[in-house]
């Protein structure tokens, strides 16, 4: 006998041999098939232990309770690379004096910050993987994904938003946003490009500049010394550390 004789594929042959409608909704951790017979759960296949999705789970519970969610932000103002194509186009390999400055758990910081988790979650949050406490903020603003089968055909997939939290996601993305666009002003010319949370540039003066307005906002940093940055054609660039560094070369793919 099979441990689960409610497998999901099967269940669906069935329901739909027998004309039965239903409804399929999934997210990046769960699958459900809700029919009249009752509401099925499985949970997707995931390198994630109990433990994290535990904590993903306690962070969307506080989420749900806060009362401080701004009402609306601009999605499409918010970008999460950047890059300056000028300098880029009149370059191909830089070879000196080049740094790469990251944001120290920037989601993380700022949804503390801004008290969208409580000290107790930060401290645990800082227990886990880093991309656990991404998974975990980004699970606020998750879609599902919605399949509705009416006993004869499949209705066109529709998605249902996290309207309750997901604008605590994209508040702290804007402000990570907000903080890599100033440190690119800041940079000037030496300005390369950013990648989420960390920002490339050249030049041991800028490191300082950086340095001084992260430090002044006592946002947390560090910085690592690289050995080469180079523009490869349809948009990809790569980033050689130092040979001392635990990560040797890196692509960032701009398309």
């Amino acid at each position: 006998m099979q441990k689960n004789i409610f497998n999901p594929e099967s269940l669906i042959r069935d329901f739909k041999r027998n004309n039965i409608p239903f409804v399929i909704e999934k997210t990046l951790f769960t699958k459900k098939i809700i029919s009249k017979y009752g509401t099925h759960r499985w949970n997707a296949k995931t390198e994630l232990t109990f433990r994290d999705l535990l904590f993903i789970k306690k962070v969307k519970d506080y989420a749900n309770q806060l009362n401080n969610i701004p009402k609306k932000i601009d999605r499409k103002k918010i970008y999460y690379v950047n890059r300056n194509t000028e300098r880029i186009e009149k370059l191909n390999v830089l070879k000196r004096d080049l740094f790469e400055i990251d944001l120290t758990g920037a989601y993380w910081e700022l949804a503390f910050r801004f008290e969208y988790i409580s000290e107790t979650l930060y401290n645990e949050g800082l227990q886990v993987d880093k991309k656990v406490r991404l998974i975990a903020l980004g699970n606020l603003a998750k879609r599902t994904a919605v399949l509705e089968y009416t006993g004869s055909e499949f209705l066109p997939i529709h998605y249902l938003k996290s309207e309750q939290t997901e604008n605590i996601f994209f508040d702290v993305a804007q402000h990570t946003d907000d903080i890599m666009r100033r440190l690119a002003i800041l940079a000037g010319d030496e300005y390369l490009f950013y990648w989420v949370d960390g920002i490339f540039i050249k030049g041991q003066k800028t490191v300082e500049i950086i340095s001084e307005f992260l430090d002044s906002n006592e946002i947390k940093f560090k910085i690592v010394h690289l050995q080469v940055i180079k523009f490869i054609k349809n948009n990809l660039i790569k980033v050689q550390h130092l040979k001392n560094e635990k990560e040797k070369k890196r692509i960032f793919n701009f398309s």
